[in-house]
């Protein structure tokens, strides 16, 4: 039996030595000290995580708001691209080729808008990994500093 032991039960102990208590390892009364000091700078931080988060989840908003305008607008072209294609299976038998190359050309302008439209999806797809990154690395970064001062 250590010295601690004893003196814990000991009839002398005071009411102040009931009050910390030694539970594996980690002093309670110190804890409590450390996160009263450290309340107003764990509020900041706070503070600047929700912050961070507020700016970041704008970016998202607009980001998102940019697919589906990618969206609509390839949905469109597709649309457009269906029935134009449509027209031109009806029109290649016509007479005239000049009608035909016309509505050919038509189809290629939006077989394009499509093919922009997609790959402006595809760029802002790739970009939807990269949200909230630095919210995450600030709050992993305190989480650290906080383990390491416990």
């Amino acid at each position: 039996m250590s010295q601690d032991d004893a003196s814990r039960e000991s009839p002398e102990a005071g009411p102040a030595d009931l009050l910390v208590a030694d539970v594996s390892g980690v002093n309670a009364m110190r804890v409590l000290r450390l996160l009263r000091s450290a309340s107003a700078a764990v509020f900041a931080q706070a503070n600047l995580h929700s912050r961070l988060a507020g700016i970041e989840w704008a970016r998202e908003k607009r980001r998102l708001a940019w697919m589906l305008i990618a969206l609509l607008f390839a949905m469109a072209c597709l649309l457009c691209l269906l029935l134009v294609g449509g027209a031109v299976l009806l029109l290649a038998f016509w007479d005239s080729t000049h009608r035909a190359s016309a509505i050919i050309a038509l189809l290629a302008i939006y077989g394009l808008g499509a093919l922009l439209a997609g790959w402006l999806i595809a760029v802002l797809s790739r970009q939807g990994g990269q949200a909230f990154a630095a919210t995450r690395e600030e709050i992993a970064a305190d989480i650290a500093m906080i383990r390491s001062k416990l």
